[in-house]
């Protein structure tokens, strides 16, 4: 559904106090490079007053290059 885990929102949830004032940057990865979930755990942590840096790094095509629980090498075919 494009959006954050409720697991993740959740543990955001959980200790809000924490994370008051904090910056937080994003990396995600998907078919559009997460932007959409980027989108929405930004609007979540500015709800709980943490401080969202403004770039974030959005990895594309990625998910097809696995070998097991990690990423493949730079030119290696899973």
């Amino acid at each position: 559904n494009h959006g954050i885990p409720a697991v993740l929102k959740n543990a955001l949830d959980t200790v809000y106090a924490e994370w008051n004032r904090k910056p937080v940057a994003f990396v995600a990865y998907g078919g559009m490079g997460g932007a959409r979930s980027v989108e929405q755990l930004t609007m979540v942590s500015r709800e709980l007053q943490m401080a969202p840096l403004e770039g974030a790094l959005h990895l594309q095509g990625v998910w097809n290059r696995r070998e097991g629980n990690r990423f493949a090498a730079e030119g290696r075919e899973a």
